[in-house]
C-alpha cells in the first residue's frame, strides 16, 4: 500500500473506479466543477456510471448551458467521522451532452435525482485523470479494535432500553428485517471496503437486538 506525505493511501485508477461505481449504486451524491467567470462554479449532483463515464442530468441553467464541451472536475466521497475513515475519489474529463436519442438507450443507467422535477439535460464526463486517497485508523497510527472481518468491537455496553411490549415486538421485527437486508447485500458486494461497513451496521443492530430482548425480559422478571 503505498502512502502519500500526510498518510493517505493512494488508490489505484482500478480502485477508484470501484469506489465510484459503488458509490452510484448507493445513490450517493457527487460533485462537479466547472470554470465561472469568477471562481469555479461547484454544483452537488446524482449520477450513474456507465462505461466507465459519469453520467449526471441536469435541469436548464448556468450549469446545463455551460457543461457541454468544458473540462470539468468530478468529485465524490464517504466518511466515517468517528471511525476516523474515509475515502475521496476526482475525476478530471471533458463533458459532452448526450442526445435524445442516446438518452433513450440509457434505460436505468438515466440519473435519477432526489429533486421533484429532474432536468432533461443529461450529460457524461469521459475521464482522463482518476486519482483518489482512502484513510483508515491503521494508516494513522491509531489503535485498532477491529475484529478478524475489520469490524469495529465495542466495549462498553449499550445504554438501557425501555419499551412496552408492543414497542419492543414493533422494533425487534423492524432490526431483524434490517439484519437480513444487511445479511443479504453483505452476501452480494465484492467490495471489501463496503462489505466492512455492513458488517459493522450488522455488529451495531445485533448489539442493539440482543439489548432489547434482554431489556423486555428484565421487566417481566
Amino acid at each position: 500500500m503505498k502512502l502519500d506525505q500526510r498518510g493517505s493511501a493512494v488508490l489505484s485508477e482500478d480502485e477508484c473506479r470501484q469506489q465510484v461505481a459503488n458509490a452510484a449504486a448507493s445513490s450517493n451524491i457527487g460533485r462537479i466543477a466547472i470554470n465561472g467567470a469568477r471562481s469555479p462554479y461547484v454544483i452537488p449532483v446524482n449520477f450513474t456510471v456507465l462505461d466507465g463515464a459519469i453520467v449526471v442530468r441536469l435541469g436548464t441553467g448556468w450549469a446545463a448551458f455551460h457543461l457541454d464541451g468544458a473540462t470539468v472536475t468530478f468529485e465524490v466521497d464517504q466518511a466515517a467521522v468517528s471511525q476516523h475513515s474515509g475515502w475521496s475519489v476526482v475525476i478530471e474529463g471533458v463533458a459532452r451532452a448526450v442526445t435524445y436519442d442516446e438518452v433513450g438507450r440509457l434505460g436505468k443507467n438515466l440519473p435519477t435525482p432526489f429533486v421533484t422535477e429532474p432536468g432533461v439535460r443529461v450529460f457524461e464526463i469521459a475521464p482522463s485523470k482518476v486519482t483518489g486517497r482512502s484513510v483508515e485508523p491503521d494508516q494513522r497510527g491509531e489503535h485498532s479494535t477491529r475484529d478478524a472481518n475489520g469490524v469495529e468491537q465495542v466495549d462498553e455496553p449499550l445504554r438501557s432500553v425501555h419499551l412496552d411490549e408492543d414497542a419492543t415486538t414493533e422494533l425487534q421485527a423492524l432490526l431483524r428485517s434490517t439484519l437480513a437486508d444487511l445479511s443479504s447485500e453483505i452476501a452480494d458486494t465484492d467490495n471489501p471496503e463496503y462489505r466492512r461497513t455492513l458488517l459493522e451496521r450488522r455488529h451495531v443492530l445485533e448489539g442493539i437486538d440482543v439489548q432489547v430482548g434482554q431489556g423486555h425480559e428484565d421487566e417481566k422478571v
